[in-house]
């Protein structure tokens, strides 16, 4: 029984790797005769970790996929195409194996790349009608997961002077370094970003505004060219170093690329300054958690209240915002559990002060090193392991019917 696409099941989309033109077309007629509305995906070259095409948006928008890959032209590129496709598809693809020689060391080699079909290259209309109908029963009965992607966290200063770009800097640091996760950090500045001057970096060609420019052609390859990497493992992208340079970015395109950039990394931070500017809002929708900076001083807590309530007025969830307090101190007038009360919400991180430990590494270009022992490092460690860990072990807003300003 030829499988009903759906609501719960899109079509599956069909790749072709390697594959001869008019092998493209008879497989494309195959595909024509079934009930699918699918158009096949065809690929001149073999894929790798270094070279890898931009998956996400039809990875979500299918709910499965048929990969055919070339295995006679080189059978080792086309073992590392298989482990990548396997890999980036997470269970939702069929890879199936094409050569004109099936020995048994072939199939073999084939099957520990991750195929689960091995046909001739020739692609005649009964096998590949029986692979369809087999692969249709096989998609009944399974319910397929998404797709996961990598987190996004934005870091909002609810002023100038409160720290924002050095706790970014410092969270993706020990993220990268102490937990082993693949993070990179965008400078969203529109100009005169701080984030590669406290990475101790030239960022003068890797700036995040490029790769917005180029989301259309983007893939692993032209990324991995395009970005700052830090000793620490930590990747970067900077904003224009100049006045005047900066542009005007299309909110379509950042959102397309945030979305490629959260599938390249386990954690993307976004440095978007103290502003809620227009080119901060596809950044803040997209985001998972919105890290809203303030100080203890009278001045930053009276535009935090204020930022919250604009917060919510754009509809955010207010369960993505989470409020850290730099340089806190059990010294100062106001204190931690006035501020919760007045803003009818937790502060999720305290930073404490770092006598002087933030300046000096911001002015050398080097972060805070995990391996030092002090109070400011171990609360970074805290923080980087509640991320990785489990959100919710960092304290959740308390949800309330409404928010009272401190300043009203």
């Amino acid at each position: 029984m030829p499988f009903a696409s759906g609501p719960e099941m899109p079509d599956p989309m069909v790749i072709a790797v390697y594959l001869p033109a008019e092998i493209v077309d008879r497989l494309d007629g195959a595909v024509r005769r079934r009930s699918w509305r699918t158009t096949i995906e065809s690929y001149g070259s073999y894929f790798s970790e270094e070279r890898r095409p931009y998956f996400l948006p039809l990875i979500q928008a299918s709910g499965a996929c048929i990969a055919f890959v070339d295995f006679d032209e080189s059978a080792k590129r086309a073992v590392e195409t298989s482990e990548y496709l396997t890999h980036a598809f997470a269970g939702k693809i069929t890879v199936v194996a094409l050569s004109k020689n099936a020995n048994s060391g072939k199939i073999l080699m084939a099957m520990r790349a991750g195929c689960s079909e091995f046909l001739d290259t020739s692609l005649q209309e009964p096998a590949l009608s029986e692979l369809f109908d087999r692969l249709e029963r096989s998609w009944a009965a399974t319910n397929h997961r998404p797709a996961k992607a990598g987190t996004l966290l934005s870091f909002l200063g609810v002023k100038g002077g409160v720290g924002t770009t050095t706790l970014a800097v410092n969270l993706g640091v020990f993220l990268a370094r102490e937990c082993r996760k693949r993070v990179l950090l965008i400078d969203h500045q529109p100009e005169l970003g701080h984030v590669c001057i406290y990475l101790g970096m030239d960022g003068s060609q890797c700036q995040f505004q490029e790769v917005v420019r180029n989301v259309s052609r983007l893939d692993s390859e032209l990324l991995q060219g395009m970005v700052c990497r830090h000793s620490s493992g930590l990747h970067a992208l900077s904003s224009p170093d100049g006045c005047g340079r900066a542009t005007e970015l299309e909110r379509e395109s950042v959102s397309r690329t945030l979305e490629f950039l959260r599938s390249e990394y386990d954690f993307v931070l976004a440095d978007c300054g103290y502003a809620f500017a227009e080119h901060n809002y596809p950044v803040i929708e997209a985001s998972d958690h919105v890290y809203m900076i303030s100080t203890q001083e009278l001045s930053a807590l009276r535009d935090l209240s204020r930022r919250i309530d604009h917060f919510i007025s754009l509809h955010s969830p207010l369960e993505k915002l989470r409020i850290v307090l730099n340089r806190a101190s059990d010294l100062d007038a106001v204190q931690v559990d006035q501020i919760e009360k007045a803003m009818k919400l937790p502060i999720s991180v305290r930073i404490p002060t770092g006598n002087g430990d933030f300046v000096r590494a911001a002015n050398l270009g080097e972060p805070l090193s995990p391996g030092s022992k002090s109070t400011l490092t171990n609360k970074f460690a805290r923080w980087a392991e509640a991320v990785v860990g489990s959100p919710q072990s960092i304290d959740v807003p308390r949800k309330s019917k409404q928010l009272l300003s401190l300043w009203k």
